[in-house]
């Protein structure tokens, strides 16, 4: 069936940042990853990381965002070991399936709550997780915790639709992976970026209503901004009826 048992805005679990890790620069992903392998069942407290899993398939495992971006954020993850950097044109067909899988929960989610807007793809800024993953989130870049948004963040996710042209999403949809690895038969990554965050104007990437250098109200407009974004690869799902 689909859906988790917990509800959004934290996980099933409560967050990446109590899976009990081994080592202070552990994977979480990976973590959790081990112990649905069965791999650590018998490790003291490591039965619990179950409940971080929102949904799972023979192949593939969603996971609840320990700080989620937005009201619905989950990563998207082979329920094999695969580090990001391991990943090549060899795994061209895994990453269209996994893109198939996305869109097959996005779908799910879009129907269960058809007030948001989803994409999904992969982060061209690589952070701590090596585990290869996706985000799959809604696009009202709201999050339950309003602390967790930093303004990295809005490049990272935001989608823009015309009036939002100043902000570029570094979100790369698994099916425009596919061809760049196949193509370039690696995993892509974000420049540097050498410009600093408060010399760029803010910018809602739902309406392009623009904030200079103020965040917060930023952030209290994305809380009742109703317009919405183009999700990456067409135009947003219809509402369903």
């Amino acid at each position: 069936g689909f859906g988790g048992g917990g509800g959004f805005g934290g996980g099933g679990g409560g967050g990446a940042a109590l899976v009990p890790m081994q080592h202070d620069d552990a994977d979480w992903v990976r973590e959790v990853l081990s112990c649905l392998s069965g791999i650590q069942k018998k490790s003291k407290g490591k039965g619990q990381l179950s409940s971080f899993v929102f949904h799972q398939c023979s192949e593939f495992v969603t996971l609840y965002v320990g700080h989620p971006k937005s009201a619905v954020h989950l990563v998207v993850t082979p329920s094999r070991l695969l580090r990001r950097q391991d990943v090549t044109a060899e795994q061209v067909n895994l990453v269209r399936r996994l893109a198939c899988y996305a869109h097959h929960l996005s779908g799910c989610l879009q129907a269960s709550f058809p007030h948001l807007r989803f994409a999904s793809g992969v982060r061209l800024r690589p952070g701590r997780v090596q585990q290869f993953h996706a985000h799959l989130l809604s696009l009202d870049l709201v999050p339950p915790r309003p602390g967790d948004l930093e303004r990295r963040h809005l490049e990272d996710f935001a989608q823009t639709s015309g009036a939002g042209a100043g902000v570029a999403s570094r979100l790369l949809p698994l099916d425009v992976l596919a061809d760049v690895l196949k193509r370039e038969g690696a995993v892509p990554s974000a420049p540097p970026d050498t410009a600093p965050l408060r010399a760029k104007v803010l910018v809602c990437h739902r309406c392009g209503h623009l904030f200079g250098d103020a965040f917060a109200q930023l952030c209290q407009h994305l809380a009742r901004c109703d317009a919405w974004p183009l999700p990456p690869g067409g135009p947003p799902p219809r509402p369903p009826g």
